[in-house]
């Protein structure tokens, strides 16, 4: 409720933010702070405004590389996955030669923890321009990084056009 998605493709501005577990974010921001200072990440992006999707694709335009990711499979409805918006969710990228001490890390902080951090791994960066999402082998979205640039960059001067 309250998302992006439901003011953008359903034109309604309603609905309740979702609750704010302080315990749950404050151990994702005091992991992922520890994760940065060893050297373990990349990059990081909030999974807030615009959800997943819009995510990946900030993430995309910022860096100039590509993304592939793959969905899991859940009973959650496709939309809800991609656009849901909410607290203590982060996209973070790592290297590839990283992974096995990233997830010695992790175990490391949720044993030393009260609250445990969860991760999943989603996809990996590339260096092909385009973001390619995908649910059970079939295309979610699929588009190249050019043509996101084009529509975030201006965004905002096709919207004043449309109110003249």
């Amino acid at each position: 409720g309250g998302s992006s998605y439901l003011e953008i493709f359903h034109g309604c501005l309603t609905g309740r933010p979702p609750e704010v577990d302080l315990k749950l974010e404050k151990s994702v921001q005091s992991f992922l702070r520890k994760a940065i200072r060893e050297g373990y990440v990349r990059s990081a992006h909030d999974i807030s405004d615009g959800g997943l999707a819009v995510a990946i694709a900030e993430c995309s335009i910022a860096s100039d590389l590509g993304a592939q990711c793959e969905l899991p499979v859940s009973q959650v409805r496709l939309d809800r996955l991609l656009f849901a918006e909410g607290g203590a969710r982060v996209i973070v990228s790592t290297s590839a030669q990283n992974e096995s001490a990233w997830l010695a890390f992790l175990k490391q902080f949720n044993s030393q923890n009260s609250s445990s951090v969860s991760l999943s791994k989603i996809g990996h960066v590339q260096a092909k321009k385009e973001v390619l999402i995908t649910q059970k082998e079939s295309n979610i979205i699929d588009l190249p990084l050019d043509q996101l640039k084009e529509t975030f960059e201006n965004a905002i001067s096709r919207r004043l056009e449309i109110k003249k």
